[in-house]
């Protein structure tokens, strides 16, 4: 390869390790996702939260075979003791820390049907991120074949979502970048072709994910497979260019115009509009309603 093409590849390779060193590429949901922050059901429920302010809430079900034999109640003794260390929750209840059956609140928030009974843990403004693996250590810990556990509320949840979309952005571009590096190999059976088109692809995605960052834009929900997206949409002006310079060697005439040259001419303009209506219709999602198109 010439030298132009180490320093580009070199490059590519340099903007993606400042990408995962230097950003956070772990998907954010928010917790005014699915609503705009002017929807009146969202407005009443955050006036409600504000008169009566409560820590959000995760409840855990724990099912063993007999909810009254001295085993599971001391399994459950121990699992709220544990939890209660958790750096990140405020309050466990469970129990073995309420007498539930007298009581009309206890009894419909810690016994369930069947083999099984609840423990409510009040958590306070810790990350999802942080928080919920901790409770899950504790839980790997206490889970036998046995005494089932398993969790929900509204931290848990969003933690699950976050877990889905980051696999979702790492196995989504590692199957852009194998499939299409395939199939451009298959098509031009170029070593540097492929290499300058995937180089050209991945440095599109990093520096996309690095304008979003300055800007204040984080990965969420609709964004989580933007570099998947940025990918292919310069996969295919690669693949234009890359013609047009394959069309132009044959007429290439000492003292001509330069092929590469020829060819980013030939695929500029047709380039840019194809920038431009796309660039619009993005631009057009900032009249719609739902605040995350937005």
């Amino acid at each position: 390869m010439t030298r132009s093409a180490w320093i580009f590849t070199g490059l590519g390779a340099v903007s993606v390790i400042v990408v995962l060193g230097a950003i956070d590429l772990s998907p954010r949901v928010e917790s005014d996702f699915f609503f705009s922050r002017d929807d009146p059901q969202l407005r009443t429920s955050v006036e409600i939260e504000r008169r009566f302010p409560s820590p959000p809430e995760i409840i855990m079900r724990v099912e063993g075979p007999d909810v009254e034999a001295a085993t599971y109640v001391a399994a459950i003794r121990t699992l709220t003791a544990d939890l209660r260390e958790v750096q990140g929750l405020t309050g466990v209840y469970s129990i073995t820390t309420e007498d539930a059956s007298p009581s009309p609140l206890w009894s419909r928030l810690l016994l369930t049907p069947g083999q099984a009974t609840n423990l409510v843990l009040l958590t306070d403004d810790s990350d999802p991120e942080v928080l919920v693996p901790r409770i899950e250590a504790v839980v790997r810990r206490m889970q036998t074949a046995e005494l089932d556990v398993k969790m929900s509320g509204v931290p848990y949840v969003v933690e699950l979502i976050r877990r889905s979309l980051f696999r979702d952005l790492v196995v989504f571009s590692l199957a852009a970048l194998a499939v299409f590096g395939l199939v451009i190999g298959a098509v031009y059976r170029d070593g540097r072709i492929v290499l300058g088109t995937m180089t050209a692809c991945v440095m599109a995605c990093a520096l996309t994910i690095s304008t979003a960052h300055v800007l204040g834009i984080a990965i969420g929900l609709l964004t989580a497979n933007i570099a998947t997206i940025v990918f292919v949409l310069t996969l295919s002006h690669m693949v234009f260019i890359t013609s047009n310079w394959q069309r132009s060697l044959p007429s290439v005439e000492p003292g001509g115009p330069d092929p590469v040259h020829q060819a980013v001419r030939l695929t500029a303009w047709p380039s840019f509009w194809c920038m431009f209506t796309t660039l619009s219709g993005f631009l057009s999602l900032l009249v719609a309603s739902a605040r995350p198109l937005r």
